[in-house]
């Protein structure tokens, strides 16, 4: 079985960022999923 990588690009000054980080783990939880944190400053 394959394993699934996420690129989760991020900015911090952006809330919409934040709410989906906040939820990431939970929507990832069971699926074996890597999530690979990527900061950006726009």
């Amino acid at each position: 079985m394959m394993s699934t990588n996420i690129d989760f690009y991020y900015d911090f000054i952006s809330p919409a960022s934040y709410f989906a980080w906040m939820r990431l783990k939970e929507l990832t939880a069971g699926t074996g999923a890597n999530i690979n944190y990527n900061p950006r400053m726009h």
